[in-house]
Parts: structure tokens; sequence; C-alpha cells
């Protein structure tokens, strides 16, 4: 697991990949550096089905105390891992980009994580919350009445379409 490039903050903004072990394709991903250079906090953006990682630009006006990231999660935006998702899989997409943020970005010394989770990015904010404690505070807007992951869920639960 690796990041392919070097996050400067002295830029606005930095696009980089991350290569996941397991994964057919590298994640996209953007890096907006915060007002400030020397907070140890960073947000991850989590856009909600069918999003991208550039739909997290709005929040450069209201976060100047963190930096920013947001990524492509699989079949959306550039992301080519996988024709669809689960919310278990998304959970463990995360797990593993955030454990690769933590060591790859360790020289921008950031020491706290916090999520920002819209639809269902919310949902996977949620459940990632409920089962790791490596986050600091989520906030979660437009989040699904049901969530139902049909990869945990008995045949007679799922969801009909």
């Amino acid at each position: 697991m690796a990041i392919n490039k070097k996050i400067l903050l002295s830029e606005p903004k930095t696009e980089f990949d991350v290569t996941i072990t397991g994964f057919a394709h590298p994640v996209p991903c953007i890096f907006l550096p915060a007002t400030n250079p020397n907070v140890d906090a960073v947000v991850i953006y989590l856009h909600g089905l069918n999003g991208s990682k550039d739909s997290l630009h709005f929040l450069r006006r209201h976060l100047t105390n963190a930096h920013i990231i947001g990524y492509d999660a699989r079949a959306c935006g550039k992301n080519n891992n996988a024709p669809s998702v689960h919310v278990s899989q998304a959970v463990n997409d995360l797990y593993l980009l955030i454990q690769t943020l933590k060591q790859d970005l360790h020289y921008l010394n950031i020491k706290r994580f916090y999520l920002i989770g819209e639809s269902f990015g919310a949902a996977v904010s949620l459940i990632y919350c409920n089962k790791y404690t490596d986050v600091q505070g989520i906030l979660i807007w437009n989040l699904p009445c049901k969530i139902i992951d049909v990869t945990d869920t008995p045949k007679s639960q799922q969801l009909k379409v």
C-alpha cells in the first residue's frame, strides 16, 4: 500500500493515487491543504453513491483548521476497482485507505482523523466508527433511512428491487 506522490502543503490541491494490496487499480484521491499548514488534523470526505472525490471542494470554505482528503469509492468517479460496491466492502476500503494515509503522510504530522460523509458516504462513516476507533469524530448528512448490506443479510431480509 502506498501513495504515488509527495503531498506539498504549498500547493492549493494535489491529486494522487493510492495503491492498495488486492485492488486491481489505484484509488484516485485529492488533498486540499488547510489554511494553517501546522494543523495536525485531516478530514476524509466520503461522497454519496455515484459521486466523486471532486464533490469536496465546497468544504474548503468551511474547514480552515484541517486538511481535506477525498477519494473515489469503488464504482464511482475514476475508481475502476469494481462495477458495484457493498457497504461492508466500502468500510473495509476506508480502513485500508486510512492505514495507508497514516503510514505515508507521517511527514505532515497528522495525528487526528475525522470523517465527513454524505448519503452512502454517511452510512459508510457510521458503520466505520462502529467497527473501528481510529477516527476522532464524524459529521454525516443525508443518511439513507435504511442501510441493508446484502453480503451480511439473510436472503429473507434482503431488499428486492
